[in-house]
């Protein structure tokens, strides 16, 4: 069928179910390998229509991740402006970062002996002024940058009242493996901490 009625198509929807579409769309699980730019990026582009609805719904950038492109860490910092006060869903991934400090760019590499490169408060210094507002954290790192994390955590206590899923994982991890991830002191509703073997 060449032709389709204009009544059917997805220009003639409301913007309340377009943005219902789009959020789910939005809150797929995105692979590691993936290098696209973020799906309300890239939702932005289509038309005119669809930049105003995911400008117009901070919902929509609620998901932020720090991931293997210089990029990620400039779309952390917008999505947390444009989620305005929404809970946010937090994915780090610092574990195969080598940090130039005087250059913009972010170097893969194979990391040498458990030592860091890029320090987490880097990635603390976008996210962690809006520690009351995560909901999901999900980090991948090295055993100093995870200290780091949890010290962050311990001096702020009781300022991450809604963390509720908390995952790590370490080569090896900082912390005895028979007791439990030292996130519970400081975080009153956390459903879940789960340390993944890598």
């Amino acid at each position: 069928m060449d032709w389709i009625p204009e009544s059917t198509t997805v220009d003639n929807l409301p913007d309340e179910v377009l943005a219902a579409i789009l959020k789910l769309v939005a809150d797929m699980p995105v692979p590691a390998w993936n290098r696209a730019a973020p799906f309300p990026i890239a939702a932005g582009r289509v038309d005119r229509r669809w930049r105003a609805l995911v400008l117009g719904y901070p919902e929509f950038w609620t998901n932020i991740r720090i991931a293997h492109r210089s990029r990620s860490w400039i779309w952390a910092a917008l999505f947390v402006k444009r989620s305005q006060s929404c809970l946010l869903d937090i994915s780090i991934n610092l574990q195969s970062y080598m940090y130039q400090p005087n250059s913009a760019c972010v170097y893969k590499t194979v990391q040498p002996r458990g030592r860091a490169y890029i320090p987490m408060a880097k990635a603390l210094a976008i996210l962690g002024p809006h520690v009351g507002r995560w909901r999901t954290i999900v980090l991948r790192a090295w055993e100093n940058q995870l200290c780091e994390f949890f010290d962050f955590l311990r001096r702020a206590p009781r300022v991450a009242p809604r963390i509720e899923n908390l995952a790590s994982q370490a080569p090896r991890p900082p912390w005895n493996r028979s007791s439990p991830l030292p996130a519970g002191e400081c975080c009153m509703v956390l459903r879940s901490a789960a340390e993944v073997d890598c």
